[in-house]
């Protein structure tokens, strides 16, 4: 089962955490500087511990390089 969800990621901040907004959006504070990809390496390592997945399970879909991102979790 494919999950399609919206993300507003938060670089910099203190903390990791993940905020549900709605259905299908989330806010996730990231620790890293978006550089080189770190922030999107971060993000799903993130989403993997939270939707108890395999980082190989999700695809970051559009926005890799925007705050804004659209991200397909495969949940089995």
């Amino acid at each position: 089962m494919e999950k399609l969800v919206d993300i507003l990621v938060k670089t910099n901040s203190k903390h990791q955490g993940i905020e549900k907004l709605a259905d299908d959006k989330f806010k996730v504070s990231l620790t890293c500087l978006p550089q080189k990809g770190k922030a999107n390496n971060e993000l799903l390592e993130v989403l993997s511990k939270f939707f108890g997945v395999y980082k190989s399970r999700i695809e970051i879909i559009s926005g890799k390089t925007s705050k804004r991102k659209k991200v397909k979790i495969d949940l089995f």
